[in-house]
């Protein structure tokens, strides 16, 4: 409830040449709730009022105002010219120059605010109702006779340029308080009529009279001088609070108030729960106070019922507690937080350091001693960064726990780098190996380096699929390298492991030939892995690959040649019996292998280039043959070569002319002599240069007749040839003989021709006789063209 006492006193002032009478209120307020035991703070106010105020409603200006040129009414439009209650106002009309207006002497002894209603022109299109140019603005001032003997003195300068009506209040300055003051708007610049219009309303003055004392009685039998007092009641229920207010000329106020005070609730009970914490704890929620509703707890390390203990430390800590009830407090009631401290905590070391991928480390030295280690990779005391596959800075931890649970953890960030040394088998294409009768090199090319000197320790290498049986370990060995031994594992991986250095890797794996002498074989096409572990660093592995492609059989083709009987010698140069033997590896050389010799040779030697010599026994006419293999020198041929040798004997058909040589079948025996010089597996030719058959015998006192331009050539078996034009005197000439000047000679040391240095003569002599000494006999012999050449026969040959 309350209850105002208001004291009108009435007094005739001079404003605006208007009397006004006026009153002072009072106001008390205060802060809720009000609680027993608790402090609550009173306010004591004096309102302003308004000494006086004025309007331009009756359509001029009040009694003693002064102005230039002006208007009141509404002179402009409705938007935004009228004012908000659109009442008439007062508008400075158009001038050249300065342009004001002033009112009466003011009583402003005890100041207060000038109030006032001011709008600028906008363009608006009514006459005299354009907008200020800049510069142009209005200034308030003020004249106190007392103070400036008449002359005006500038309050403030309403720059802004508001084109709707706004709502000014200019505190009066001190120099302005008298009981004669006059106050003037003015325009003091102008651009010329049209650009500096503007107007008000609503003037007034409010004030309030210096308060001389403030009584309060706060109705509990307390009181106050204050006039913002602050008390505590110590007992609950209503309590009337007056408040009393002197002003200056004797104008007085007060104010009643009827004010409930809340009992104070009952102090709560306190068990805190926990009560003993680890200071690298995070917050939590406190419990333990009663009852629960409305409390609150607070101190050390305390924010909205949470405690922090980082924030409080470690050590002791008083926690408070109380309750509300309508918005007032409970004494409080206290209990101890104890915060252990943290222990500190150090890594200790990693060695080493920094720890190679494929190695690992050794952690240790942290403290307090009992902590344990962590991180990915670590297990107990070792770190092994392989788990973790790559090189890099990783976070490790150490974390001890103390005999109070009190946990602490010292981080530490590891360098993990990879010294692993290179394996590089340098493999391009993958090789193909063939059935082989020694090693051959695997990786010729294969290289290690390694960052750390070179330290290789083990060298193992898998080879993969292996036979079944195991029997295949034999396959694959190392060289040069006594440590290491091989084995078959379970999964059929011959694992060859041991120390080795770069060197004897180079050199160590190699591959030996299979000893499948049947039948042709799949291909095998091993991938073998190659894993090198130094003393100190990590393991390279690579893979590699070879392909072991099977062995096929060379295939040999039989043959057939003819020689003549007694004597004669068949001689087959290079390639001979091979010529038309075939191996399916391109790559492979073939041999000729001897499997079963002829039946009937007085003389017979094959060699492995397929050359070979045979010589019939004497009087031996018919078939002969011997057999081969041909061999790649790795298998023979499956089924071994014949070679059928026809053994002949000259004979004459028996028609004709016998002294027409073409019904001989036979060559000149080369074990006999002409002339004492002895041809070996020759035969003895006449022809022409242009292949012309001519037949030229010998005459029965055994002349040769021969035509000029003949020639006579001796071959042999290889192929040599001795050949000499022979110049006689044309068209025909019988001669006994003839010598051939040797100029193309065979070769010396053919064992298969006799040789005849050049410039020799080669003296073939025609008698009677052709017997061992090399005589003609008389009539016995024949020159006659067979088979392409032209040959000399003799009796004994042809006989029978």
């Amino acid at each position: 409830m309350k209850i105002k006492y208001i004291y009108i006193i009435a007094f005739v002032i001079i404003l605006f040449s208007v009397s006004r009478t006026y009153s002072q209120t009072i106001n008390i307020t205060y802060s809720t709730p009000v609680c027993q035991g608790s402090s609550t703070q009173f306010y004591g106010t004096a309102t302003a009022v308004t000494a006086t105020s004025f309007n331009f409603n009756t359509g001029g200006l009040p009694s003693g105002w002064s102005s230039t040129a002006y208007t009141v009414g509404q002179p402009c439009n409705a938007v935004p010219g009228n004012t908000p209650d659109n009442s008439n106002y007062f508008w400075a009309a158009d001038v050249s120059g300065a342009r004001w207006v002033q009112t009466s002497a003011v009583d402003v002894t005890y100041g207060g605010n000038l109030n006032f209603l001011i709008r600028y022109g906008n363009d608006d299109p009514e006459p005299g109702c354009e907008q200020v140019d800049s510069g142009e603005h209005v200034v308030v001032q003020f004249s106190n006779p007392s103070y400036n003997s008449g002359a005006w003195t500038d309050i403030i300068a309403l720059t802004t340029l508001n084109y709707t009506w706004q709502s000014r209040s200019v505190a009066i300055p001190n120099n302005a308080k008298s009981s004669n003051t006059s106050f003037r708007w003015i325009q003091n610049t102008s651009s010329g009529i049209g650009f500096d219009n503007w107007g008000l309303d609503d003037i007034s003055v409010n004030r309030v009279p210096n308060v001389l004392s403030w009584s309060w009685n706060f109705g509990d039998g307390e009181t106050s001088s204050a006039q913002n007092p602050a008390h505590t009641y110590t007992t609950s229920g209503n309590k009337n609070v007056t408040l009393n207010v002197v002003f200056e000329g004797s104008v007085n106020g007060s104010d009643a108030e009827t004010v409930y005070v809340n009992p104070k609730p009952a102090t709560p009970t306190l068990t805190l729960s926990p009560d003993e914490v680890c200071q690298e704890a995070t917050q939590f929620a406190l419990s333990g106070g009663s009852p629960t509703t409305g409390g609150v707890y607070s101190g050390t390390g305390v924010s909205s019922n949470l405690f922090y203990p980082a924030i409080a430390g470690s050590g002791n800590h008083t926690i408070s507690y109380r309750v509300s009830s309508a918005g007032c407090w409970s004494d409080a009631i206290t209990d101890v937080m104890t915060v252990n401290p943290t222990p500190t905590v150090t890594f200790g070391t990693v060695t080493p350091n920094p720890v190679h991928l494929w190695q690992g480390a050794t952690l240790g030295g942290g403290t307090p001693a009992g902590g344990t280690y962590s991180g990915t990779g670590v297990s107990g005391t070792s770190f092994t960064p392989s788990v973790i596959g790559a090189t890099g800075n990783y976070p490790l931890a150490y974390t001890y726990v103390d005999a109070n649970t009190c946990t602490a953890t010292a981080n530490y960030t590891v360098s993990v780098i990879d010294n692993s040394p290179t394996l590089n088998l340098n493999q391009s294409p993958v090789p193909d190996y063939y059935m082989l009768t020694s090693p051959v090199v695997l990786f010729p090319d294969a290289t290690i380096t390694d960052s750390d000197g070179g330290d290789i320790n083990w060298i193992t290498i898998l080879i993969n699929p292996m036979a079944n049986t195991g029997t295949d370990n034999d396959e694959f060995y190392f060289t040069n390298t006594t440590n290491i031994t091989g084995s078959i594992d379970s999964n059929g991986w011959l694992a060859l492991i041991g120390p080795a250095s770069v060197s004897e890797f180079q050199q160590a794996l190699r591959l030996v030939s299979y000893a499948n002498i049947g039948t042709a074989f799949p291909e095998v096409t091993r991938t073998i892995q190659v894993t090198i572990t130094p003393t100190t660093s990590a393991q390279a592995q690579q893979f590699g690959q070879v392909n072991i492609i099977p062995n096929q059989r060379p295939v040999a083709v039989n043959d057939s040649y003819d020689v003549y009987e007694d004597n004669y010698i068949l001689s087959v140069a290079a390639d001979g019996v091979l010529s038309n033997d075939y191996d399916p590896d391109a790559f492979d050389v073939i041999h000729a292998v001897l499997n079963t010799n002829p039946a009937h040779h007085a003389s017979f030697n094959l060699n492995a280039n397929g050359s070979f010599t045979y010589e019939p026994v004497d009087g031996f006419v018919g078939t002969d043959s011997f057999t081969y293999y041909a061999n790649d020198t790795k298998v023979n041929s499956l089924t071994p070569a014949t070679v059928t040798i026809h053994v002949l004997h000259p004979t004459w058909d028996g028609t004709g002319d016998w002294s027409d040589a073409s019904k001989w079948n036979g060559t000149i025996d080369p074990s006999e002599a002409l002339d004492s010089v002895l041809i070996n597996n020759g035969t003895v030719t006449i022809g022409t240069a242009n292949a012309e058959v001519r037949v030229i015998t010998l005459t029965s006192n055994g002349h040769f007749q021969v035509q000029n331009g003949y020639y006579l050539q001796i071959d042999d078996a290889l192929r040599n040839n001795m050949r000499r034009v022979v110049s006689l005197n044309s068209p025909m000439q019988v001669k006994t003989s003839i010598e051939i000047p040797m100029d193309n000679s065979p070769v010396k040391g053919d064992t298969d021709m006799i040789c005849v240095s050049e410039s020799s003569m080669l003296h073939i002599n025609g008698t009677y006789f052709l017997d061992t000494d090399g005589i003609f006999k008389k009539d016995a012999s024949r020159i006659g063209y067979r088979n392409g050449q032209w040959e000399i026969w003799d009796e004994r040959v042809n006989s029978g």
